[in-house]
């Protein structure tokens, strides 16, 4: 299987029409081997929108929602430093 144009078509047909717009997390998992953190069993289907079981009790998320977690992950750490910052130029005052 060619791991790399499945990687491209994950991206390019799960991550960015579900309004993940951040250039790193696109880049990232435009890079990173998914199929390299699943059993081997399962390489095979590592880039399809589904979960994949890691073992008895943990799952790899699909990749447009593990897109989607690291997005609203990244607005929210931005939101919490922007916040703070506005916090802190009152403080000064």
């Amino acid at each position: 299987m060619d791991f790399a144009r499945a990687r491209t078509a994950m991206v390019d047909s799960q991550v960015r029409p579900n309004a993940v717009t951040d250039f790193d997390i696109i880049r990232i998992m435009s890079t990173v081997p998914r199929e390299n953190f699943v059993p081997a069993d399962l390489r095979e289907l590592s880039y399809l929108d589904q979960h994949l079981p890691l073992s008895d009790n943990r799952n790899m998320l699909s990749p447009m929602r593990l897109a989607q977690l690291v997005s609203l992950l990244t607005l929210r750490i931005a939101t919490l430093f922007w916040i703070s910052l506005v916090e802190l130029a009152t403080l000064q005052r």
